[in-house]
Order: structure tokens, then C-alpha cells, then sequence
């Protein structure tokens, strides 16, 4: 395969609606993993915040989807007498979704890896380092004393 033919393909199977459908099921993995360390901690499962970080990633992962419908939407316009400069490139919203898509996935990596880790599964050193912020964040928001920050040594073992 050319890298032509590669390119077409991603594109072809990388829009809009494909993205926000792999971001949607990440949102559930999340939310399952949040669960489940909110569980183990005796944190309140249903929670105003947890069915509000819920609502908000969903919202997040529907944004490529929001591209691509827009895509749609500007090729089925009739073209604007009035604005004969308006090129309609449908590759723009392509890249658009794609480019939301990677930047989402990423936060919602950050946090579900730190979900995975707060759920007490082991995770590789490098990893941790990588999710420092998130992870910290979660056990600051809800004051959870009995897990170790990352790189904490516990001083009574």
C-alpha cells in the first residue's frame, strides 16, 4: 500500500461520527473504572459530581460528531451567489474532527488511566509520570487519604 492509499483509508474511516463513537465508548470505560475506585474508597457513586463529569465527557466526545454533521450540512447548502470566494473543502472538517478527536482522547486517557490506577491495578512507572496531574487531581477533589499519591513512599510500612 502507497501511503496515498493509507492517507484515503484513515480518512475514509476516520470521520466525525466514528471518532465520537470510540470517544463514547472511552467515556463508559471511564466512567466504569471511576466507579469502581469510588467503590473501593467509600466515595459516593451517585454523586452530583460524578453524574456531572458523566454528562460533560459525553458532551466532549460529541464534538467531532458535531463536524462531521456540519460537513454535511455545507455540502447539501446551495453555493452562495454572494459569497463566490467560499470554496466548500470537505477535508477541512475532516480534519477538524480528527484533530478535536486526538486532543479529547488524550484528556480522556489521561483520565481513565488515573481511574485504572485509583482503582488499585498496577500501571508502569512511565505511565504514572504521565497521568501525575490527573491523578493527583482526582485524590485532592475528594480528600481520599487511604491512596498514596503517586511517588509517595508510605512512611509506616
Amino acid at each position: 500500500m502507497s501511503l496515498n492509499e493509507i492517507f484515503n483509508w484513515l480518512l475514509s474511516y476516520a470521520n466525525g461520527m466514528t471518532i465520537s463513537f470510540m470517544l463514547a465508548v472511552g467515556v463508559f470505560i471511564d466512567a466504569l473504572l471511576g466507579s469502581s475506585w469510588r467503590k473501593a474508597n467509600g466515595v459516593r457513586r451517585n454523586s452530583r459530581g460524578f453524574f456531572n463529569g458523566f454528562l460533560k465527557n459525553i458532551s466532549l466526545a460529541l464534538i467531532p460528531a458535531t463536524f462531521w454533521l456540519a460537513n454535511i450540512l455545507f455540502y447539501y447548502l446551495p453555493p452562495d451567489p454572494t459569497h463566490p470566494q467560499f470554496h466548500y473543502n470537505p477535508v477541512m472538517f475532516d480534519f477538524i474532527s480528527i484533530g478535536t478527536g486526538v486532543y479529547i482522547g488524550d484528556w480522556l486517557l489521561h483520565s481513565i488511566l488515573a481511574n485504572w490506577k485509583l482503582s488499585g491495578r498496577t500501571i508502569s512507572p512511565l505511565i504514572e509520570k504521565w497521568i501525575q496531574e490527573e491523578y493527583d487531581s482526582k485524590i485532592d477533589q475528594h480528600n481520599l487519604t487511604k491512596v498514596n499519591k503517586i511517588g509517595d513512599e508510605d512512611k509506616n510500612e
